[in-house]
């Protein structure tokens, strides 16, 4: 249930959110500890298939934190680098996808402390034309701006998609985190905690903030507050 805060009813009840989550989650893949128990063993081919199931979905978090292909492509490789000699760390008490993806994001903080070294600030990395596919929007990428039609909407989607990727680069890091592995990735809160480290009360405080950030960015006001599932 959406609630206005008051003097701005009209402008929240009229203005898109800068995220959607997805419609459906990720698939959980069946034959995962089939697949992990065989990498164990040095089994090529479960490694070239962990790699196809997953490398898309690697890459997305560290496309989203670190808003530079170049850079998440070198992240990702490093993530599946690492796989091979940190497989047997995972005890299974998790799943596989949520192992991976917290050894993925360790990855992007890490390389994050790098650029920062580097004096490469986060603003400056940022891809301005991220070269997105509105259509795909709806399929969960981030942000949604629905499906278009008519080129005057294609553009408008583009530039909604460029502004909300560099209104991504301008929160923190933290609240950055969270909100990927939320809207992009469509994890629950209890997910989002074992990756990240911290209690589910943080998780949602983190993903409220982020929110709120980003839409003072994009559209310069406070966005109304929204109920959500878990």
């Amino acid at each position: 249930m959406r609630r206005c805060p008051p003097g701005n009813k009209s402008r929240a009840a009229t203005t898109k959110p800068v995220v959607r989550r997805l419609e459906e989650p990720w698939p959980v893949h069946e034959n995962d500890q089939a697949l992990v128990e065989g990498l164990r063993r040095g089994d090529d081919q479960a490694y070239r298939e962990l790699f196809r199931l997953y490398e898309h979905r690697v890459f997305t978090i560290a496309y989203r934190m670190l808003g530079n292909r170049h850079e998440a492509e070198d992240v990702a490789q490093d993530v599946f680098v690492s796989l091979l000699r940190s497989i047997h760390s995972f005890r299974g008490d998790s799943l596989f996808s949520t192992w991976l993806f917290r050894v993925a994001v360790n990855h992007v903080k890490n390389h994050i402390k790098y650029l920062k070294r580097r004096r490469q600030g986060m603003k400056v990395a940022w891809d301005a034309h991220p070269g997105w596919e509105p259509k795909a929007a709806d399929d969960g990428h981030f942000p949604t701006v629905g499906r278009v039609e008519r080129p005057d909407q294609e553009s408008s989607a583009r530039e909604m998609a460029a502004k909300a990727l560099e209104a991504l680069g301008r929160i923190e890091e933290e609240f950055r985190e969270a909100l990927v592995l939320r809207e992009v990735e469509g994890l629950s809160y209890e997910q989002i905690a074992e990756i990240t480290g911290v209690p589910e009360g943080t998780v949602k405080s983190r993903i409220y903030r982020a929110r709120a950030a980003l839409h003072r960015i994009v559209f310069g006001d406070q966005p109304a507050e929204e109920e959500e599932t878990p």
